[in-house]
């Protein structure tokens, strides 16, 4: 049988819960701001949003390095190593498969993989793991995670222990640990990680504010289905919500069509428009991949195409592969038709043809294949023309000559017909 106890808060705890309160407040009238105008961009005459026909704009943020760094600064972090990952994955790392998958010639592009400072954070053991592991004992504090984070994480390589961090220039180093992201290290202080973690609402404050006399605030709050289910489940902390909206975010971004990138790089560390630091310049070049990036887009093809497409547009080159080219290897039809533009293989390596798909290099020779289908098609629309008249000048002949017979028998009778009567 269920029953409500009621539980006095000191000032700490009041305070803690209010704040708590105003930051959900906060992120909920946020989610609830993007909906209205996502819906207000939404075609109302369509049956279902397509997918294919939307475009999503992601700002991030860059790294947070500050005096005292705590766990808003670890997921704000986290976020870029994420990001920067799938951005590493679908520029070079993708780019660099997909050529050697498909039997292309390429010589590989090193660069540096960070993989293993999300595995630290969000790995299992890892800096949230453990974030969420400690509340769980009696009396837990942030000295001891501390002590489980130096014990569980010590030998990871992209993790920097407290006795690393002792020294004059770092405050509180007894009570910090370090991760070394792809950006740089970055220190931070357990002071309050777990108080933070752990900022959540409680149940009865979200059934509260599900019954408020504002409609809108209630709204905020409302459980669509199951309604007790957010009521007797555990909440969740702020590192698992975080983890899980990533994850989300992460399956988005890689199951889009097309991704475009802009990096922003900045000039000075002192706000100046007319300041230009060369070494952080160079510092954020390096970290952000860029020169192993710029070296793999000139490496590779502009235009890769699986045979179906290429030969569905480009088979009309080809008097042997058009109308149809069943009775041919794809690869061979394909071969067959770049063979048809004048000087497309001249050059070493501008056309390509893998295992599955067709590569080009140069640009150019995406306009040659193009300017040829142009003067194809013109002269397909010249036959066709051609066709259509001669269909048209068949049915006037025939019209005229059913005509002329017509009127010659009329004749004809007409005579005979006078020559009766006489």
């Amino acid at each position: 049988r269920s029953s409500r106890w009621t539980v006095f808060l000191n000032a700490n705890e009041t305070r803690q819960n209010i704040h708590t309160l105003a930051k959900e407040l906060y992120a909920r009238m946020f989610s609830w701001i993007v909906g209205k105008v996502n819906d207000s961009l939404t075609n109302p005459d369509a049956v279902a949003p397509n997918p294919e026909r939307s475009i999503g704009l992601l700002d991030v943020y860059g790294f947070e390095v500050l005096t005292d760094n705590s766990v808003q600064q670890l997921l704000i972090n986290y976020a870029n190593e994420r990001l920067n990952n799938i951005f590493v994955d679908m520029t070079v790392q993708k780019e660099q498969t997909e050529c050697m998958s498909d039997g292309v010639p390429w010589a590989y592009v090193e660069y540096q993989d960070f993989r293993g400072v999300c595995e630290l954070i969000e790995g299992s053991p890892g800096v949230m793991r453990l974030m969420d592991e400690v509340p769980r004992f009696r009396e837990a504090t942030d000295s001891m995670l501390l002590g489980e984070l130096d014990r569980q994480l010590g030998k990871h390589e992209r993790y920097i222990g407290t006795r690393k961090l002792t020294g004059a220039r770092f405050r509180n180093s007894g009570r910090l640990f370090g991760i070394d992201h792809y950006a740089g290290p970055v220190s931070y202080c357990v002071d309050g990680f777990l108080e933070q973690n752990a900022d959540t609402l409680f149940p009865d404050i979200k059934e509260a504010m599900r019954g408020s006399s504002n409609a809108l605030m209630a709204s905020f709050f409302s459980v669509q289905a199951q309604p007790d289910v957010e009521v007797q489940k555990k909440p969740p902390s702020v590192a698992a919500q975080f983890k899980l909206a990533m994850n989300n975010l992460d399956q988005t971004i890689r199951s889009s069509g097309g991704v475009h990138y802009i990096r922003c790089i900045k000039p000075n560390n002192n706000k100046s428009p007319t300041e230009f630091d060369d070494d952080l310049v160079l510092h954020q070049i390096t970290y952000l991949g860029l020169p192993e990036c710029v070296k793999v887009k000139m490496m590779g093809y502009v235009y890769r195409e699986t045979f179906d497409v290429f030969l569905a547009r480009y088979k009309m080159l080809s008097p042997v592969t058009w109308p149809s080219y069943g009775h041919m290897d794809k690869a061979e039809a394909a071969r067959t038709v770049l063979a048809t533009v004048p000087g497309l293989t001249d050059k070493v390596g501008d056309a390509i043809v893998g295992n599955t798909r067709v590569f080009l290099k140069d640009g150019h020779s995406l306009f040659a294949l193009e300017a040829e289908r142009e003067m194809a098609m013109d002269r397909a629309w010249i036959r066709v023309q051609s066709v259509f008249r001669g269909y048209l000048a068949r049915r006037d002949y025939t019209v005229a000559i059913k005509a002329v017979t017509t009127i010659e028998a009329g004749a004809r009778r007409m005579v005979f017909y006078r020559r009766y009567r006489k």
